[in-house]
Parts: C-alpha cells; structure tokens; sequence
C-alpha cells in the first residue's frame, strides 16, 4: 500500500526559518516570493518532504522532462499537491500525481468548463463528488506532466481508470480529515493511506 505523506503548516510555522534553511536554493526562492505566511509554508513543507523522503538536498538532485515535470536523478518519481492547511506528497517508482483539495462551495461555472457532459449529470449540487472528479483530473494530469494544456473536460473520470496520450491510469480516492479529498493517479492499480508528516521528522 502506498503511503501519501500530509504536512499541516500550522506545526511547522514556529520552524519556518529553520525549515527555509534546509531547503534547496530554488525551492527557497520559490518559497519567498509567494507573499501569504501560509503559501510560503505550504512550499516549505513541500521541499521538507522532498528532503527527508527522497533525500532532495540539492537543486541538482532533480531533473526536469520535456514539459517541466520535475523528477528525482535517482530516477523515483513524486506528485506534490498543496490546500488550505496542508501540503501532500506521494512517491512511486513509476509515474504518478496526487492531487488534494479542501471541499468548499464552488461556483456552476467552474463546474461546466472542467467536467464533461456526464460528470456534471453524476455531479448534481454535490460538491463532495465535484472534488473527488477535480483532484482525480488535476491527479492525472500531475501524472502525465502536461499541467493544463490537457483541457480537464476533454476527458471522463467517472470510472477507475482512464487511457491518456497512450497510458492507463488508475485512480484512488479518499476523503481526509474530514473537509479534504484526495486523489492519486498511477500507472499501477494501488491503494493509499495519508499519514501526517511531522516536524520532529526533521527538527
């Protein structure tokens, strides 16, 4: 079974110039040019579970595809998705995305332009299953590395699996502390569990 890591950065805020110390140079600048306290930690928590997971201490521990994927040297791959108070890691030897969204009233127009005729009639006023559809598109796509330029309602994630630019992906989803969903895409079937990562792992 797959471990999802989850850190909550209202733990780390008292570790902040600690944590941006250990960080690599560009994940550190990355960090500081976001101007909210609570995005500058979600990056940090990030690069923390980068480092501690998959020993990314440097810049030049990573590589990045054709379309700005990044992936580790090592050649393990890692999906990063961040939300309201927390910020999520998963790793697999072979691709995959993880995406994590806290539940929260979205407008029906948001809805229409990323879902396809069938989700929008599965979807109905539920928001629950409006984000259990979004964080498996945003996972898939975190999976193939294509960003956005694969349009979300260009393609159907009602079922557990589906075929993109000539791969499978299967998906998993789970609610997390209550108010959060969580997706994860890979090109293997798999199961997860979320764990919280934890400063006392790094400080």
């Amino acid at each position: 079974m797959l471990t999802v890591y989850a850190a909550d950065i209202r733990l780390f805020a008292r570790f902040e110039n600690e944590g941006m110390q250990l960080l690599t140079p560009l994940r550190r600048e990355k960090a500081l040019k976001y101007r909210k306290s609570e995005d500058k930690l979600l990056c940090m928590c990030a690069g923390l579970m980068l480092r501690h997971q998959l020993q990314i201490t440097s810049d030049e521990d990573l590589r990045y595809n054709a379309r700005g994927k990044p992936e580790c040297v090592s050649g393990m791959h890692f999906s990063i998705s961040h939300s309201g108070n927390y910020a999520f890691l998963a790793t697999h030897a072979v691709p995959i995305g993880i995406d994590g969204e806290r539940i929260r009233c979205r407008k029906s127009n948001v809805q229409k332009r990323v879902l396809t005729h069938d989700e929008q009639q599965y979807v109905g006023d539920s928001d629950d299953r409006f984000f259990a559809l979004w964080t498996r598109k945003e996972a898939v796509l975190k999976a193939l590395g294509t960003g956005l330029y694969l349009a979300p309602h260009s393609f159907s994630v009602l079922h557990n699996a589906v075929e993109l630019e000539g791969q499978r992906f299967q998906f998993s989803t789970q609610r997390f502390m209550d108010d959060y969903m969580v997706s994860v895409a890979c090109v293997e079937p798999l199961d997860f569990k979320t764990e919280f990562f934890l400063p006392e792992y790094i400080f």
